[in-house]
C-alpha cells in the first residue's frame, strides 16, 4: 500500500483546499521474510539517477522489503509526488543469507553502502521507525529556514557543502542541528548550523 493519502477539499465559497499528505509507507512494499531472526536488518541503497522506483519495483519483485518516503510538491501540471531522499532507498535483508547480493545487480540500483562491498551497514532501528513514521505536507508555504526543526523531522541542507542534501533530525543543540544525513558517501551523522537547514 502505498503512503500516499490524498484529501480533497472545497470550502463553502468552492475553493479547492485539497491538500496531499505524502508520508514514510505505512505498510512498506515488499514480502518480509518470515520471523525476527537479529540478522534481519535495514539497510541504505542508492538508485540510478531518476530510477528510484524502478529499483523499489524490481526490488519487490524479488521479493524485498522497500521503504521510500515521499513528498509531494505542486507543479504547473499539478501535484507531483517524488521520493524525499532523493535517489536513497531503504531495504530490509538478512545479511548472512546469500540472497541479498543480487541487490546491487537489480535494474536501477547503484549500490549499497557499507565499510565494504561485502560488509553493508544496517541503519539504526530507532531511525528507520522514525523514517517510517514521517508524514509530509509540502504543499503549502516553504518553512523558513531553521524554522519549525525537531527531533524526528526531515531537514534540507540549504547552504553549505551539504546544500541539497536530507537527513533525519536527531536532535537540536544549541542552533545546532545533529542529523542523519543521507550523503553520496552513504547515511553518514553530521552537525550542521541551524542556518544552514530548512525543514523539508
Amino acid at each position: 500500500m502505498m503512503g500516499t493519502v490524498m484529501r480533497f477539499v472545497v470550502d463553502k465559497h468552492g475553493v479547492d483546499r485539497s491538500t496531499i499528505v505524502a508520508s514514510a509507507l505505512a505498510e512498506p512494499f515488499g514480502h518480509p521474510e518470515c520471523g525476527s531472526h537479529p540478522a534481519l536488518r535495514r539497510y541504505c541503497g542508492q538508485a540510478k539517477p531518476g530510477q528510484v522506483f524502478t529499483a523499489r519495483d524490481h526490488l519487490i519483485r524479488q521479493e524485498f522489503e522497500v521503504l521510500v518516503p515521499l513528498t509531494a510538491r505542486r507543479t504547473l501540471k499539478g501535484i507531483e509526488v517524488a521520493p524525499l531522499l532523493g535517489p536513497y532507498f531503504l531495504v530490509r535483508f538478512d545479511v548472512t543469507k546469500r540472497g541479498w547480493r543480487r541487490i546491487c545487480s537489480t535494474r536501477g540500483v547503484a549500490r549499497l553502502f557499507g565499510t565494504t562491498p561485502e560488509t553493508p551497514s544496517p541503519l539504526r532501528d530507532a531511525d528507520v521507525e522514525r523514517l517510517r513514521d514521517i508524514r509530509v505536507d509540502a504543499l503549502g508555504e516553504p518553512p523558513r529556514v531553521g524554522s519549525g526543526i525537531e527531533r524526528g523531522c526531515v531537514v534540507r541542507a540549504v547552504e553549505g557543502p551539504f546544500r541539497g542534501h536530507v537527513g533525519l533530525c536527531l536532535d537540536v543543540v544549541s542552533r545546532t542541528v545533529r542529523l542523519l544525513l543521507f550523503t553520496t558517501a552513504g547515511p553518514q551523522d553530521l552537525d550542521l548550523p541551524a542556518r544552514w537547514c530548512r525543514r523539508a
